[in-house]
């Protein structure tokens, strides 16, 4: 399924957006617009179908400091999904009660576009409707109830009985698997470049921590996948690398080492710089021959060397042909790369302390993008004028 509208109200200085992405997406925020929290947005979105939303709240410290601007009580999501037969048109929202201190879902919605049929048993939407205003939060998050509904979790989350319905069953499965990477720690101390327990795992964790039983898993296993990375490490190290080895290190542990052409010996995960294990760790994310539906990646350029971006770009577009693929950015010369794919471009910009996202797709970007380059426009703030173009010439 392929996410082709996203509306989000309430959300930090996400009054009321509409993103509506493409395969090939970039989010670009000049000045701190507010594309962090789109991502967080998503992220919660993700976790709403997996009984998550109240812990991931929790972390966050809570409803209140994210309701935007402290003026409204509710936060919404609304979203449309296509395959190849239907379009499906989920929403939800939570409302805040200040009194008990907590939350609860206050509306949701499953439908089957173009008939509007609901989709979502009637009876629990109608559980959620009628919520007392002075229910206590332990009963919100049954802590104290016999009942086995959850307040605080979204139906979709509760529902595993009716998982036989393919429209439940896709959403569900499109939600879980969404990824979102925006905090990837690659610095000495962290467990990624220590020797990890031999076990099978095909996808990177979201802190991407799990780098090395997910290398060793596919990349000893699918040889598609062997040859995409070391491909992307050769066209990054001027055709260096040999090829990863993973020895066994104490109590059923291995180690991944790299073996170079010009070194007798193999290099440890610890001897390389953070650059370089960023990068492989970005190569993994993308060649994963198991693509999450959505793939969201933070900044990828953060600590990458300027001559490993285009190898980056090269490979997030060979992605987009599989998922829809997202990454945002500060960098002109990520752009620069990502330019010739032909991305969708969507502008964060705050307006009165409102996020607005501005796709600048289309003709007038292609006639821009002949004179000059992505990262060039952005850094003269030219995107948003081409924007304002676009808008004046639909109308």
């Amino acid at each position: 399924m392929r996410l082709d509208s996203l509306n989000i109200e309430g959300f930090r200085s996400l009054k009321n957006v509409t993103w509506q992405p493409g395969q090939l997406n970039v989010l670009i925020d000049p000045k701190g617009s507010g594309k962090t929290n789109l991502i967080k947005a998503l992220r919660l979105m993700s976790h709403s179908a997996s009984g998550k939303l109240y812990d991931s709240l929790v972390n966050m410290e809570g409803v209140s400091p994210l309701l935007w601007d402290g003026q409204v009580d509710k936060i919404k999501w609304n979203m449309q999904l296509t395959s190849d037969n239907h379009t499906l048109d989920y929403q939800f929202s939570l409302r805040y009660r200040q009194k008990s201190g907590t939350y609860f879902i206050h509306e949701e919605s499953l439908k089957n576009l173009p008939d509007n049929k609901e989709i979502l048993p009637l009876e629990l939407i109608k559980k959620i409707k009628y919520i007392p205003v002075d229910i206590p939060a332990s009963i919100a998050t049954n802590t104290s109830s016999s009942d086995d509904f959850i307040f605080t979790e979204t139906i979709l989350s509760q529902i595993e009985r009716y998982e036989k319905t393919p429209e439940i069953k896709q959403l569900r499965q499109w939600l879980n698997n969404l990824m979102v990477y925006n905090d990837m720690p690659v610095d000495e101390n962290t467990s990624l470049r220590r020797a990890s327990v031999l076990r099978v795992e095909k996808k990177v964790n979201q802190d991407g921590q799990n780098l090395v039983p997910v290398l060793h898993t596919l990349y000893s296993s699918d040889r598609d996948f062997k040859v995409d990375i070391d491909m992307g490490m050769n066209a990054a190290f001027a055709s260096e690398l040999l090829e990863l080895v993973f020895p066994p290190a104490e109590d059923q542990r291995i180690q991944l080492k790299l073996n170079w052409k010009s070194m007798k010996r193999a290099q440890s995960m610890s001897d390389l710089s953070d650059g370089t294990v960023k990068y492989l760790l970005l190569l993994t994310i993308l060649a994963n021959p198991e693509l999450p539906p959505l793939l969201i990646i933070d900044e990828p350029e953060n600590g990458l060397h300027p001559g490993m971006l285009p190898v980056t770009a090269e490979y997030a577009w060979s992605a987009s042909e599989k998922c829809q693929v997202v990454l945002s950015t500060h960098s002109s010369e990520l752009l620069n790369c990502l330019g010739e794919f032909n991305p969708t471009v969507t502008v964060c910009s705050n307006e009165n302390g409102e996020t607005q996202l501005k796709n600048c797709d289309g003709k007038e970007l292609s006639r821009w993008l002949k004179k000059y380059s992505l990262g060039n426009l952005f850094l003269s703030g030219e995107l948003e004028d081409i924007y304002n173009n676009i808008q004046r010439i639909s109308l």
